[in-house]
C-alpha cells in the first residue's frame, strides 16, 4: 500500500495513527455497496524502556492492553448496532 509509508512516519514522529480503508477495486473513491460502521476507541498507551527494542514481557502486555480494550469497544457498541448477541472472539 503506497500510503504506508507515510502512515508509518506519522506514527513514529508524532504518534498519531490515521485509519485507512479503502472500497471496491481498492479504490479511496468508490466505496463498499454495504454499510460499514467505524467506532474509535481511546487512545492507548504502552510502558516500554527501549520504543526500539521492547522485550518479550513488554510486547505481551501491549497485546494483552490491546485486546482487552478492542474486546471493551466491541461490547459498548454490538448492542445499539444489532450484534448485541454476539462475542468478539480474539484467536
Amino acid at each position: 500500500n503506497a500510503l504506508m509509508e507515510p502512515r508509518l512516519w506519522l506514527v513514529k514522529n508524532l504518534g498519531i495513527c490515521i485509519p485507512f480503508a479503502v472500497g471496491l477495486w481498492g479504490s479511496i473513491l468508490c466505496p463498499e455497496p454495504v454499510k460499514t460502521t467505524v467506532a474509535v476507541g481511546e487512545p492507548l498507551t504502552f510502558q516500554v524502556e527501549d520504543k526500539r527494542n521492547p522485550s518479550r514481557k513488554e510486547l505481551d502486555d501491549a497485546h494483552e492492553t490491546f485486546c482487552k480494550a478492542l474486546m471493551k469497544l466491541f461490547d459498548e457498541h454490538k448492542g445499539p448496532l444489532g450484534y448485541g448477541d454476539r462475542t468478539l472472539e480474539i484467536i
